[in-house]
């Protein structure tokens, strides 16, 4: 089940990403990973304003929402297993300026509750992260024996994105799908007509992002109450929205405790 996508597989994905994970050498190999048509295509969009989603029938337009849409790029969803959560999150910590040389908008760092770790990077300007990924220095980050193993990458480009007007005082926790979805454009207008349920259940922030090969979206809320999230799961009008997927491919929820993040800028 948390086995990389074969397009990944192909072009050896695996062992790079988990640089990323440790640090700050992730973007070397998602450019591998990815068709030049498809690391154009991610450019391309980077600068897009997304359009505030109309209030559905029945529901008041006159509440301010608690998330506001922002300009769109790409996003890198990584996914594995840690041993050591606090070596790892000091580690992952020390990789902020590499981060921010390559090109590295921000992060949302989680923890599932079975171990495993799920990142969201944003990312905007990948020539810039290719320039710098190929000095000398950062090519010697590539062979550290202390990088643990990805178990999941899903590279995508941002179909939509809200982030939280006011940034969260206190502790948030973070809800991923990853669904199959044959109408693409449907399921963005379903998507973004439920902006205030999405609200409703304590939403602060959330994202739908479109893989790079077309074969499947991932959806990300951010809120401040793990119940909340969970209510919004079985809520019939998201149902509603899931029956929008594929009949086989609608994922199951992940559902994480947020540890660290940076904010895209």
């Amino acid at each position: 089940m948390f086995s990389i996508d074969p397009p990944f597989a192909r072009y050896g994905i695996l062992r790079a990403m988990q640089r990323f994970l440790l640090g700050h050498v992730w973007l070397r190999l998602v450019i591998a990973a990815v068709p030049a048509a498809s690391v154009l295509s991610l450019q391309g969009c980077s600068h897009q304003a997304a359009a505030p989603a109309a209030a559905p029938a029945g529901q008041a337009s006159d509440t301010a929402l608690p998330f506001e849409p922002t300009k769109l790029g790409s996003s890198i969803f990584v996914m594995h297993q840690v041993s050591d959560l606090d070596a790892y999150e000091k580690y992952f910590a020390s990789g902020d300026t590499h981060r921010d040389a390559a090109g590295v908008d921000g992060y949302l760092l989680s923890r599932l509750a079975d171990g495993r770790v799920i990142v969201h990077l944003f990312a905007d300007d990948l020539n810039r992260v290719q320039s710098v990924l190929n000095s000398e220095a950062m090519q010697g980050r590539l062979h550290r024996p202390d990088a643990p193993d990805t178990s999941q990458v899903w590279v995508t480009r941002d179909a939509s994105l809200s982030l939280p007007v006011t940034p969260p005082p206190g502790q948030t926790f973070s809800l991923y799908f990853k669904l199959e979805v044959p109408d693409f454009d449907g399921f963005k207008r379903g998507f973004e007509a439920r902006d205030r349920l999405y609200a409703a259940h304590g939403a602060i922030g959330r994202g739908l992002h479109q893989s790079t090969t077309g074969r499947f979206v991932v959806v990300h809320f951010v809120g401040t109450s793990r119940d909340e999230l969970t209510a919004l799961t079985k809520d019939p009008d998201f149902v509603a929205l899931l029956s929008l997927a594929a009949p086989d491919g609608a994922g199951q929820p992940f559902l994480a405790e947020d540890l660290a993040h940076s904010r895209p800028k």
